[in-house]
């Protein structure tokens, strides 16, 4: 509000003269002079809310400018405006050179040994964040694999992308999972154009290991066996354990327990000093996302409302968009009372509506036993604090519950965080001494974390805990574009051309200005091709149907 008025003036035109400042500072030392009475105190405000490149480019055409670009906390005020995640918390600790791709922090990749991390400027972060745009981060699943690479300096994450390896009624695999990495090349390479066959360089992998690893040894047969076979000769390659992802996604936490709700089960990590507690993994068998939807396939049944058991898909579909968990342990009387029933149909044949089976779904998580979700936490938690002195357990015991994550698709269930917090908060109460925790007064406030914004949801939190692993990798030099990178050969299927008399307008007069010049020339004669492909088939149909019309044979009336 007291920024003088030469200053609002300064930031509203200090986008146009960008680039007037570019070209004079290519003249010489010719120096924009509305910006020396500038206050030196009013200037940084002013600066933090530029554009990273307007600043560049504002620097080299006036000395304020360019003394401001000097200084550390004029990048910090930018990193933080602009810089993905935009979460003060992690880009600290990705300055401080604290987060650290797993292969990293034990000191040696495929070979070759790796230089230790160290803290950053936070210029050299948007530097960090660009190279790290080009790693292909992937994130092993049972039924689908996830993938995408960083963000680019200011822009959003993109969104991610999906591999399906699990064959259903409606879709078929869209890889072998044998062969699943060279199908996320291909995916994640940009348009082939015309042709069928590309050769690009390799881009870096940092790949996420699967929860269901219960073993640095076991880690070390998957890397071996399965994934280093599928990678080109010479390609970059570091790996992440995804519990170690998930945490980070959720504030970067060093203390912490990882729970994954996956296809097939529900794996319980717990995370101390920032290393896996191996010994302490728990796997519930048959909790998991497939399990939930057979369990909704047979209510369906059941009620004998038309449903049969060649609807799965149909019924995981149903399951992922209408299904919430309730704040607390209901049966199928007083399900109905949550929330009103949804109508749902189906191939406008079927229809129904969705009532009670919305809630009594999720709670396969949370019968009463010693194989319920809240139970399997805790016992975890118990194995790994068993590993400490008994003085010392009540406090790593209240660490490890201050930060659980869940993460997977069926963990984005509205309600599930609650209800699970509500619950482990239950179990510590009443069973506070015999638990093993060590606690003999109040419990600890037990804290299910939500994912940070800018991570998306449980689905993708470990994906995108994989692209800030991927900053800190290349900011450390752990991995390196196109140093040494392999070409890989991509072979694309794509439909035949059709042969049509259309003939593609000379592109050399539009290319040839150089402010309209694309980025690939080849897109833009393709989208073209397409474009009267698509001019030519359309004209024939009208032809077509016009002769039907009128009842005219020759063409030429057509």
């Amino acid at each position: 509000q007291d920024i003088p008025r030469r200053c609002r003036i300064v930031v509203r035109t200090a986008s146009a003269l960008a680039d007037f400042g570019a070209q004079l500072a290519n003249l010489g030392a010719m120096q924009v002079a509305c910006f020396s009475d500038v206050s030196e105190d009013v200037l940084p405000s002013l600066v933090s809310h530029l554009e990273p490149a307007t600043l560049g480019q504002l620097a080299g055409a006036s000395a304020a400018f360019a003394s401001c670009a000097r200084s550390d906390e004029v990048w910090k005020a930018l990193a933080l405006n602009s810089l993905w995640p935009r979460d003060e918390g992690l880009l600290k600790l990705l300055v401080a050179g604290e987060v650290s791709p797993w292969d990293a922090k034990h000191g040696s990749q495929g070979g070759r040994s790796l230089p230790r991390a160290k803290a950053l400027t936070w210029r050299s972060l948007f530097r960090a964040q660009r190279a790290a745009s080009a790693v292909l981060v992937v994130d092993i699943g049972f039924g689908y694999t996830k993938f995408g690479s960083g963000p680019r300096c200011a822009a959003p994450a993109e969104p991610l992308r999906a591999l399906q390896l699990c064959s259903s009624p409606t879709h078929r695999a869209d890889a072998p999972r044998g062969r699943q990495l060279a199908a996320v090349a291909a995916r994640a390479a940009p348009p082939a154009g015309l042709g069928r066959t590309r050769i690009l360089k390799c881009p870096p992998f940092l790949v996420c290991e699967p929860f269901n690893i219960l073993s640095e040894d076991e880690a070390n047969v998957w890397r071996d066996s399965f994934i280093k076979p599928q990678l080109p000769a010479g390609a970059q390659c570091l790996f992440c354990p995804q519990p170690m992802l998930a945490l980070l996604a959720h504030g970067g936490h060093a203390d912490g327990v990882a729970v994954n709700i996956g296809q097939r089960e529900t794996v319980v990590v717990p995370i101390l000093n920032g290393e896996i507690v191996w010994t302490a993994i728990l796997t519930g068998e048959g909790m998991g996302a497939s399990t939930l939807t057979q369990v909704m396939l047979e209510m369906l049944v059941t009620r004998n409302v038309g449903v049969n058991s060649d609807m799965l898909t149909w019924c995981r579909d149903l399951k992922e968009a209408h299904c919430a968990v309730a704040p607390e342990r209901v049966d199928a009387e007083a399900a109905s009372g949550f929330a009103p029933a949804v109508e749902v149909r189906r191939n406008g044949r079927l229809s129904f509506q969705l009532g009670l089976e919305r809630f009594l779904v999720p709670e396969v998580f949370f019968r009463p036993g010693p194989a319920c979700l809240p139970r399997l936490v805790l016992q975890a938690v118990g194995t790994a604090v068993s590993t400490c002195p008994a003085e010392r357990r009540p406090e790593v015991a209240a660490r490890l519950l201050s930060a659980v994550a869940v993460v997977g698709g069926t963990a984005e269930m509205p309600g599930l965080r609650q209800r699970l917090q509500n619950e482990l908060q239950g179990l510590l109460r009443t069973e506070a001494k015999s638990s093993g925790l060590g606690f003999c007064k109040t419990p600890p406030e037990v804290k299910v974390l939500a994912p940070l914004s800018g991570m998306g949801g449980p689905r993708a939190a470990v994906c995108h805990g994989g692209q800030l692993a991927a900053i800190a990798a290349c900011s450390a030099g752990w991995l390196e574009n196109d140093v040494g990178a392999p070409d890989i050969q991509l072979k694309v299927q794509e439909e035949e051309e059709e042969k049509t008399e259309v003939v593609t307008p000379d592109l050399t007069l539009c290319c040839a200005t150089s402010w309209r010049r694309p980025t690939r020339i080849r897109d833009i004669k393709s989208a073209i091709s397409a474009a009267h492909r698509c001019a030519a088939s359309t004209s024939a149909a009208l032809c077509r149907l016009w002769r039907s019309a009128v009842g005219s044979s020759p063409e030429g009336e057509a």
